[in-house]
């Protein structure tokens, strides 16, 4: 069942940056390369599952007709819900901008075919891009959390380098 577009990490909990050793800049910085990571899953996996042929299903988007389905089946050869002449999903998979902040994720995606409806009945194909079910979720959970584990002990090493006690 699809739920509603959740852009960063949900259901990791973390504690302060004492409990990791780290200094609270440091672990700001942590923080933010963990989202970056769950930003690159959502760019790299997430988006390119939106245009696959079974997509419709696995995300809830809305029915298209009948007769839209035949018709872009004999004109263009394949069935992808949210793809006609390919020039929106070409936008979608490289116009795709990260930004990640220790406190969350956004992303930015630049197509505007996405944008453009033609009726109220027509399909809301940008919220269709949006949509998210909880195997992305979970996608994105353990790429934060593999992202935060990686920087966590790259930080601890450097700082256990830079601040070893000399004996004297």
């Amino acid at each position: 069942m699809p739920v509603p577009p959740i852009i960063y990490a949900s259901g990791v909990v973390l504690e302060g940056a004492a409990a990791y050793g780290l200094r609270q800049r440091e672990f700001r910085v942590v923080k933010k390369a963990a989202y970056y990571a769950a930003g690159k899953v959502y760019r790299d996996v997430i988006i390119p599952r939106h245009f696959g042929e079974q997509a419709a299903g696995r995300y809830g988007y809305q029915q298209r007709s009948k007769a839209y389905r035949r018709y872009k089946r004999i004109k263009r050869g394949h069935g992808r819900p949210l793809e006609f002449s390919g020039r929106g999903k070409q936008d979608a998979m490289t116009n795709v901008r990260l930004i990640a902040t220790s406190n969350k994720l956004t992303v930015r995606i630049k197509a505007p075919v996405f944008n453009y409806r033609r009726s109220a009945n027509a399909p809301n194909m940008r919220e269709e891009l949006q949509t998210v079910v909880n195997e992305d979720i979970g996608d994105m959970n353990r790429a934060f959390r593999e992202g935060f584990r990686k920087v966590v002990q790259t930080v601890a090493r450097r700082h256990k380098v830079r601040y070893r006690l000399r004996a004297g």
